[in-house]
């Protein structure tokens, strides 16, 4: 059945960090050692430690989502972060907030419903509709790629989340009106960065009975806002304008719902997405979905709805077993949410599990997500394993005057195969891109068999040890523009087999982004410069935005301190500049902290250039007009003068 379908604002949220509570609730007795993603094991829980609230950003595939230890999905819009951004980079956001619903009955006969998340007011600090707590000191990150400073034989994925929270609060901090249903969950999420299953994120809920007493009925739902649009079209944040354009399908034979915006944002917002239900386990065994009750309910938002705030009524949406009709683009007179339900289970027995899978999938069409959909379903009937390619190598990028020098190690070259068990590596493939987004592949080298170009790998072997780690293969990227961005990664390739193509392995794993520009050596002493100039707002690589845009001091002194006067002598800005760990932090067109908050992404500079955004020490753009700089060499004490001209 097709519908289209449409949003306003929404949700809530973040603001349960602020719930730091010590002395009560759930928490991990001992820190040391993640155990707790093998399968069946679970934190011991110890009322006198206290818990962390953590939030993180998954962003090793081409799909980037933000997931909590609290239940909630999504970021509620409170930053520029991904938020099931598809493809990442794209600066495309398609997801407000989701959450699990857990309905059940308990021993009592009372119909309970526990929810990470209810319709509900973006950017509101506020736990409304959240009624799960962390159970442990925050989200545990581990990774099945061998070159990975988080790698764990435990780990499915290139990156596993891993998280536990619990219905069961301290009597002080309980939701309103919420009853204990007496669950553990234990929040697997997991991406791989290769073709065919880069573009879906799998969330594995198993939830565990520790009351004392069964559980009835219990049904398994996911509560979803998608709302698509483009925020790289947005200078300030939140958007205006980005609900009521939502275009909303079921599609019952895949247990699947999906959402574009209406009119594709105008070509802007092009990529569909879904949330998939995958499957369901009791005690570890496949419950049948095809003799499963499934449930799909849509409404128009509304916080303050009243049919929809108990937990009775909320039951009754999970359970009810229709399939609500979508006619066509509801938008704009719809603000649609969506619930995708299963169940009821049966019953839950005290320390009993059962576990739930959904996937939250992207696509550039609607074809392209029922594919990417039929490839998250393999991997969840798979158990999560998939043949997988060798790993991309470490690698390490130094950025020089006009060029980009890569090393890498051949760590790849004795990877086995998690299926097959095979050293199956064939080659390496070495990518470029200057939007991060299209890369462009400028050498391919592989080893000499009777696969592939057999162009040998000898060309490329020039050993160099750096920090201690040994690189065995050089490549010189130069002709190059100082200034401008370049992301730049290596990955590395198998032969295949006559059931399975060669597989790549994701530009993701290790991408770099670097901006060229003299190093120390290169960098002439006494002649600190400024380009473009003059600057004549705007500059070739600047953004759309006024905040996007900044022009370059170059052949700094390792450590310096900035100054720049207009010529009446009056103080614009003071920065003070250090080349070992500046990353363009302050110039938003290079690099925005506030879109990663984990700092993954963070460029490299040479060390000797800093980006200036043409704004002010009092916030303010500057105005047209010539410039007087001030460096002063912190560490010898030398200064150097010179000018530089706006024009706007």
């Amino acid at each position: 059945m097709n519908s289209r379908l449409d949003g306003r604002r929404v949700t809530v949220l973040m603001g349960v960090l602020a719930l730091f509570w010590a002395g009560s609730a759930f928490a991990l007795t001992s820190h040391d050692a993640p155990f707790w993603f093998e399968p069946g094991v679970y934190p011991t829980l110890d009322l006198a430690d206290s818990v962390r609230y953590d939030i993180r950003v998954h962003d090793a595939s081409n799909i980037g989502m933000t997931v909590t230890n609290y239940g909630f999905l999504g970021n509620n819009f409170v930053n520029r972060s991904p938020s099931l951004e598809y493809p990442l980079g794209s600066t495309i956001d398609h997801l407000i907030r989701a959450g699990l619903w857990i309905g059940g009955v308990n021993a009592q006969g009372d119909t309970l419903v526990t929810t990470s998340t209810v319709d509900g007011y973006w950017m509101t600090p506020s736990p409304v509709g959240v009624e799960f707590a962390a159970a442990t000191m925050g989200i545990e990150e581990i990774s099945a790629l061998p070159n990975s400073k988080y790698f764990h034989p435990g780990a499915f994925s290139e990156q596993d989340f891993i998280a536990f929270y619990s219905d069961s609060f301290p009597v002080g901090a309980r939701p309103d009106r919420h009853v204990t249903m007496g669950l553990l969950t234990r929040q697997r999420s997991m991406v791989w960065s290769y073709d065919l299953a880069d573009a879906f994120v799998l969330v594995n809920f198993t939830l565990t009975n520790f009351s004392n007493s069964t559980l009835g009925a219990l049904c398994l739902g996911m509560y979803s806002e998608f709302a698509s649009g483009h925020k790289g079209s947005y200078e300030t944040w939140p958007p205006s304008g980005w609900f009521d354009n939502k275009d909303v399908t079921y599609y019952d034979s895949l247990r699947m719902v999906s959402e574009h915006h209406y009119t594709f944002a105008n070509g802007a917002a092009p990529s569909w997405v879904a949330a998939k239900l995958l499957g369901v386990k009791l005690n570890g065994v496949p419950v049948d979905l095809a003799t499963t009750t499934m449930s799909f309910n849509w409404w128009d938002w509304d916080p303050g709805a009243t049919d929809k705030d108990e937990d009775r009524e909320r039951y009754l949406l999970m359970s009810n077993g229709e399939i609500d009709e979508t006619a066509g683009s509801e938008a704009p007179d719809y603000d649609v949410v969506e619930l995708l339900s299963a169940g009821p289970f049966g019953f839950l027995g005290v320390d009993d599990s059962i576990s739930v899978a959904f996937a939250f999938v992207g696509g550039d069409d609607e074809e392209d997500l029922i594919l990417n959909a039929s490839w998250a379903q393999k991997a969840y009937d798979f158990n999560f394993v998939l043949p997988t390619p060798p790993p991309s190598p470490v690698l390490k990028v130094i950025p020089g005057k006009g060029k980009l020098t890569l090393h890498w190690d051949d760590s790849p070259e004795t990877a086995k195969d998690p299926v097959t068990g095979d050293e199956d590596f064939e080659g390496y493939r070495v990518y470029v891109s200057r939007d991060n987004k299209t890369f462009d592949m400028i050498r391919q080298a592989d080893v000499v068999d009777t696969v592939g170009f057999n162009t040998g790998l000898d060309a490329l072997v020039d050993p160099v040890e750096i920090d201690g780690v040994q690189y065995k293969y050089k490549l010189t990227l130069d002709l190059l523009k100082d200034g401008f961005r370049y992301w730049v990664a290596v990955t590395s390739y198998d032969t295949g087999t006559p059931e399975v193509p060669s597989l790549e392995s994701g530009v993701p794993q290790n991408k770099t982004l670097l901006i060229p520009g003299p190093e120390e050596h290169e960098a002439m002493a006494g002649s600190v410069t400024v380009f473009p100039n003059p600057y004549r707002v705007r500059a070739l690589w600047d953004g759309e935005f006024l905040r996007d845009r900044y022009l370059w001091f170059t052949n700094l002194p390792r450590k310096a301190t900035l100054r720049i006067y207009t010529l009446a002598g009056d103080l614009v800005d003071l920065i003070e500049f250090d080349g070992d760990t500046y990353r363009a932090e302050g110039a938003r067109g290079v690099y925005d902290p506030g879109a990663d908050p984990e700092g993954r992404g963070a460029p490299i500079l040479a060390g000797s250039m800093y980006a200036w955004d043409v704004i002010s020490q009092r916030d303010q753009a500057v105005a047209t007009g010539l410039y007087i700089f001030v460096v002063e060499d912190r560490i010898t004490g030398e200064t150097q003068t010179g000018k530089f001209l706006v024009i706007k």
